[in-house]
């Protein structure tokens, strides 16, 4: 009897030993897991892009100029830009650096990027001058699109220097003329935003 209790003791000890070795595996192979998807949080934070990636800059815009407005030739269809800026981005600059004007531009790229058609154009044009081409458009329905951003952006606060900071912008709308150059048609949407500026925050000029 007593062989029998210890080897039934000797069976007991070495199912615990197995048990324990089991578990160790089984944590080690939790830590890995837990190591590798850090690993592939920190690559995929790495390889991320820009919000500003996601807009074109000023060369790539007067190649999509072209193509729409030859589109907006053949097919009889509007073209409308809207040129716009964020209310006050100079003041936000000198009271919290470029690094917040930076943040605040990105927020801006970012709205107008998601929140517009896949068709329409988004670029960074001059400084913090964004356009917005918006294809198959005429000058009401612009109106309309613009007035819908404005709202969107407003509602989308952004954290500045630890403040929740709601940013406003302002537009200047124009419709493309037929045999309108580009540099006319940007002249148009200027004048009309530094009207849309000097009027207040979150005003629209139409030209």
């Amino acid at each position: 009897m007593m062989d029998g209790s210890r080897g039934k003791g000797r069976e007991l000890d070495r199912t615990r030993a197995e048990l324990a070795q089991a578990l160790e595996r089984a944590e080690a192979q939790a830590r890995r897991v837990r190591e590798l998807e850090e690993q592939i949080a920190q690559a995929a934070a790495r390889s991320a892009p820009e919000p500003m990636d996601s807009v074109l800059d000023r060369r790539a815009f007067d190649e999509a100029f072209r193509v729409e407005q030859s589109r907006a030739k053949r097919d009889r269809a509007a073209l409308s830009l809207v040129l716009l800026q964020i209310d006050e981005i100079e003041a936000i600059t000198d009271l919290m650096g470029h690094g917040a004007g930076e943040a605040a531009n990105s927020h801006l790229a970012v709205t107008l990027r998601t929140k517009v058609r896949p068709t329409d154009v988004v670029a960074r044009l001059e400084g913090v001058e964004f356009g917005l081409l918006l294809t198959a458009t005429a000058l009401e329905q612009a109106l309309a699109a613009t007035a819908r951003l404005q709202g969107e952006f407003t509602a989308l606060p952004l954290e500045l220097s630890g403040r929740s900071c709601g940013l406003t912008f302002s537009a200047g709308v124009v419709q493309w003329r037929e045999e309108e150059t580009l540099g006319d048609l940007l002249s148009r949407a200027s004048r009309a935003l530094n009207q849309a500026r000097r009027g207040g925050i979150s005003k629209v000029v139409v030209a």
